[in-house]
């Protein structure tokens, strides 16, 4: 269900969920290596989106035929396949780990924090909770 789709006050995510916790601990563990991967095709904030452009620009990359484009995904985060989700991430674990590690951590125990996340994703709507099935939490910090 899109939290676009429902009114605010019907519609809530516990705030003070224990995988909240670890949503952000796995994500300050990932989102470091991701950024320093994706930096160069990845947009911070609008400031950064238009320091890129001009870079473009004065790269000679943009010409009289250059288009922009958008697009918005409808309901992203219940579109987002689970298992594909897992697969892309142990691959990206495994390609940024030294001794099967990304930190402390061992891949493994990544991976088995991430199914807990994904796996105990619960939102209320009209009093009543409701276990999310498809794709990942919106607002948490690792989705």
């Amino acid at each position: 269900m899109a939290r676009s789709m429902v009114p605010q006050s019907t519609y809530d995510t516990p705030k003070n969920a224990p995988t909240i916790s670890l949503s952000k601990f796995l994500n300050n563990i990932l989102a470091p290596i991701f950024l320093s991967v994706a930096r160069e095709t990845t947009f911070i904030n609008s400031i950064d989106v238009i320091r890129k452009l001009e870079k473009d620009v004065e790269d000679g990359h943009f010409r009289p035929t250059t288009k922009f484009v958008t697009m918005d995904v409808t309901d992203l985060y219940t579109m987002i396949p689970r298992q594909g989700t897992l697969e892309a991430l142990v691959g990206f674990c495994m390609k940024h780990s030294k001794n099967n590690r990304i930190g402390t951590l061992y891949i493994d125990h990544i991976m088995k924090i991430a199914r807990l996340i994904l796996d105990t994703n619960y939102f209320a709507y009209y009093d009543k909770y409701y276990k999310q099935i498809r794709g990942g939490a919106m607002g948490s910090a690792f989705t």
